[in-house]
This record gives C-alpha cells, structure tokens and sequence, in this order.
C-alpha cells in the first residue's frame, strides 16, 4: 500500500530518503541461524522460529540490539551459550546482497537529492559503506544515533528535513516499514511503502 498525504507535483519534489534494509539492502541470514544452532545445539529451524518471532520487534525499533539478542538467547535452550560479542560479529558479517532498487540511485541522484535514513549505529553504517559502492549516490547518510532520534519517532523525520533544509512537501520518503511511512507522512512527506520491487518501480520511473 502507498501512502500519500498530498497529491505529487514533480516539479515540486526535490529530495528522496530511503531507508537502508529491505528497501537497498538484503541479508542472507542462513548463515547467522546456522551460527547461533550450532553453538546452542538447537535444530536450524528451531533458531529461526524463534528469530522471526523476535526480529520484526527490533527492525520497527520496539526493542533495542541488546534487547534483540537477550530474547533469542532467552528463547533457546543452552542459549547461555551464545554471547552479545560473538552475536555481533557475526550479524556484522552477514552476507548482504543489493537489492534492485539501487539500479535506481545514480539516476536519481542527477536530478534529485538522495538520500539515507536508518536506525543503525554509526559504526555499522561506516562498515557497509566500506562494502557497497551505491553510498556515494547519497548526499546525507542519516543514522539515529547521529538525530538523537529512531524511527517511527517523527523526530528524525524533523532532522533529516533540517539537515538537507527541504520542506516535508519536497520530500519523499521509501521504507518497508508501513509504521515509518505513516511517521513521515504524519508531518507531510509523501510516502511509499516498499512491499516489492514491481510497485516500486512503478512509482519511481515517474521520477526517472
């Protein structure tokens, strides 16, 4: 579903926010499950119930990293075994995968401003840039750490709109998140809920 506060004027629109995972990029986390059963000496399908039923909480900003771990580590047997550290490392090191919205970016950036909003820490965000090339297409990479904000919480909405100094109405904000979308559209910014890559790109070749 799309969200949409205000009709689109294209010559009114003159920035793009995405979000980063599940809108540019995916991960491959068969091989965190596989860590984690091993370690715990549960069956890999085991591990993953209690994953999803844990990760939509933490990707929505409900619980934090630590609060993330502490509820797989808690919903396994032997999950004692496992340490935040050795959980971290190996969530850092997922295999990541771009997905085919980035296709879109250099275009957009030659006529727009892109550019990036996401709860991951500062740290993380500095790693991936490391890894992917499609960052030097945004102008900001806006993390919540670095807004005193998280998302669904409209205050980094309000710094990303102050930063790249753009009214909400110039401004189009793309996430998987239906409660993102609705935060940002809450104080004006069009939005458009990413469920799959056909709807969007069907949205965003009207721009391109």
């Amino acid at each position: 579903m799309n969200y949409k506060k205000i009709p689109i004027l294209h010559r009114m629109t003159t920035t793009f926010f995405f979000d980063l995972f599940g809108v540019l990029l995916g991960a491959d986390k068969s091989t965190l499950l596989n860590f984690i059963a091993k370690r715990t000496d549960n069956s890999f399908e085991t591990v993953e119930k209690v994953f999803i039923n844990n990760f939509t909480e933490f990707e929505q900003s409900r619980i934090s990293f630590s609060g993330f771990f502490q509820k797989i580590q808690y919903g396994l047997e032997n999950g004692d075994k496992l340490t935040i550290d050795e959980f971290k490392s190996t969530w850092m090191n997922q295999d990541l995968a771009e997905l085919p919205t980035v296709n879109f970016l250099k275009t957009l950036s030659e006529n727009y401003s892109v550019n990036l909003i996401s709860n991951v820490s500062n740290s993380y965000l500095n790693h991936l840039k490391s890894k992917f090339e499609f960052f030097k297409y945004f102008d900001h990479t806006i993390t919540s750490e670095q807004a005193g904000s998280r998302k669904p919480s409209v205050g980094i909405f309000l710094y990303s709109l102050e930063l790249t100094n753009v009214t909400p109405q110039s401004a189009i904000f793309i996430d998987d998140q239906s409660t993102n979308v609705r935060a940002a559209v809450k104080i004006g910014i069009t939005g458009h809920h990413y469920t799959n890559f056909q709807n969007f790109k069907t949205f965003i070749e009207d721009y391109v």
